[in-house]
């Protein structure tokens, strides 16, 4: 089927442009759906007082009516998952480390399949040097002040 055809629901890719069908623990767009019902619960529970540290916790869970010849046992798919991010101070640097489970996922070894992220974010619009503009790399003034013209 063509993108147009289908909904794709499965394990999230960050960054990527498109809203995202999450279920934990299943593989990217797995799930092929002519339509579906998506119910996912996202909580974020800080763990110090400067909010550096957060604890993530995810549950989804979605009825699905396949694509023809998509089809698999059962139409009621559930997935939870969790993880811990970091901050930093500056918020120039994000750390997610994150550990998902699909409970209905079908593998070679029969239901349930897990998977885990780590996602590294170093945001270079927060630089702190007057030399250099990272929105526009050809206005960096670095070798003329080096050189001095």
């Amino acid at each position: 089927a063509d993108r147009f055809s289908a909904y794709r629901l499965g394990g999230e890719l960050p960054l990527i442009a498109e809203f995202p069908l999450s279920l934990p623990g299943y593989f990217y767009e797995e799930i092929s759906a002519r339509r579906f019902l998506l119910v996912n619960a996202n909580y974020l529970l800080p763990l110090d007082p400067k909010k550096n540290w957060d604890l993530d916790l995810n549950a989804s869970s979605a009825v699905v009516d396949y694509l023809p010849g998509e089809e698999q046992p059962g139409d009621w798919l559930n997935g939870v998952g969790g993880g811990i991010l970091y901050r930093s101070p500056s918020s120039r640097l994000k750390v997610a480390l994150t550990y998902s489970y699909g409970i209905d996922a079908i593998r070679s070894h029969g239901r349930g399949a897990s998977s885990v992220g780590l996602l590294m974010q170093i945001d270079l619009g927060h630089m702190r040097s007057k030399n250099f503009n990272s929105t526009q790399p050809s206005l960096w003034r670095g070798w003329q002040r080096f050189f001095d013209y």
